[in-house]
C-alpha cells in the first residue's frame, strides 16, 4: 500500500480542503522492512508539501490487524474530533 500514500493523501486533502474541513491523516504502518522505510520517505516528502499526514510505525508488542491499528490512531495520535478509518489501497470513493 505505500504505492497508494501520495495519492490517497492528495486526494484526501483536496477533498477536506474543498470543504473548508481541517483534517489529519495518520498512518500506521506494521513495521514491514523496506516497504515502512519507503512509505516513511514518502510521507516526509508530502509533509515537506504542506499535508498534515504523519506515520507511526508500531512495534510487533503494539499489536497486528486493522482494529488494533485504530485504536492506537485513536489513543495515542489523533486529535480531530472525528476518525475516518480505512486502508490505504484506494478502493473507497
Amino acid at each position: 500500500e505505500e504505492k497508494n500514500v501520495a495519492q490517497l493523501t492528495r486526494r484526501l486533502f483536496a477533498a477536506t480542503r474543498a470543504h473548508n474541513l481541517d483534517a489529519e491523516l495518520i498512518i500506521v504502518d506494521d513495521d514491514s522492512g523496506a516497504s515502512t522505510r519507503e512509505t516513511v520517505r514518502i510521507v516526509d516528502e508530502l509533509k515537506g508539501q504542506g499535508y498534515n499526514v504523519q506515520i507511526y510505525v508500531r512495534r510487533r508488542d503494539e499489536g497486528r490487524g486493522l482494529s488494533s491499528a485504530v485504536l492506537l490512531g485513536l489513543q495515542r495520535i489523533a486529535k480531530g474530533d472525528f476518525l475516518l478509518v480505512m486502508d490505504a489501497d484506494l478502493q473507497h470513493e
